[in-house]
């Protein structure tokens, strides 16, 4: 009994932290979020993407997708555990459809391993799956960033863990845009990147689209 009891008080201790680590990280844009919900709240059902400066940057993501009713909810610089974090607040009002969701690049290139990533989506994928039962989820792969190259392999390795544990899931599809922004050498194309090598121009987010397309 004395063992369970410190066992516990370990876990409290280790979630208590974890969330006062999150406390106030990008309160501002996540506030501003809620401030557009009071003027104007998306309608239940919709298709939310969030997760990082790639969802927060596509400027002309609901263009793109015209024909569906697209909720835009990146902020940039956020990590996997962030979306999780925020989820009650940016995804779960919304009871969507369908969820996109781009986070975990941002932890690698932190110096998580691919291993403590994967530990992060295990926990996301059990809160989203819980909370969100009848929705549909897609899991868009760690992009291979020209900035980011020496990474690569934990990229690989953190990609091939989330595919192979949501493939025998019927609500989760992976969405690979990892293979298909590297080019016949196997390293990233850099003509997909603006000037920083790192986030996306219109070509790089061209291939986003006909990949994202296969699920709506």
């Amino acid at each position: 009994m004395k063992h369970l009891i410190i066992a516990l008080v370990f876990v409290f201790m280790g979630s208590f932290l974890k969330a006062q680590d999150h406390e106030g990280r990008f309160e501002n844009e996540i506030a501003a979020f809620e401030q557009q919900d009071r003027q104007d709240f998306p309608l239940k059902g919709g298709i939310v993407f969030t997760g990082s400066s790639s969802i927060r940057m596509w400027t002309d993501l609901k263009d793109r997708f015209a024909g569906y009713h697209i909720i835009q909810r990146g902020f940039g610089g956020c990590q996997l555990s962030d979306v999780t974090y925020y989820a009650s607040r940016i995804v779960f009002p919304y009871r969507p459809s369908k969820v996109f969701v781009y986070a975990g690049d941002n932890d690698l290139a932190a110096g998580q391993s691919a291993e403590e990533v994967y530990e992060e989506f295990i926990e996301f994928y059990r809160l989203m799956t819980d909370s969100l039962p009848d929705t549909k989820f897609y899991y868009i792969a760690a992009k291979p960033s020209p900035s980011r190259q020496r990474l690569l392999p934990a990229y690989r390795k953190f990609n091939t863990k989330v595919a192979e544990f949501i493939k025998n899931s019927c609500n989760w599809q992976y969405v690979d845009v990892f293979e298909a922004m590297l080019d016949e050498k196997g390293e990233p194309m850099g003509d997909l990147f603006l000037e920083d090598r790192l986030h996306l121009n219109s070509k790089g987010y061209d291939i986003w689209e006909g990949l994202i397309a296969e699920y709506l």
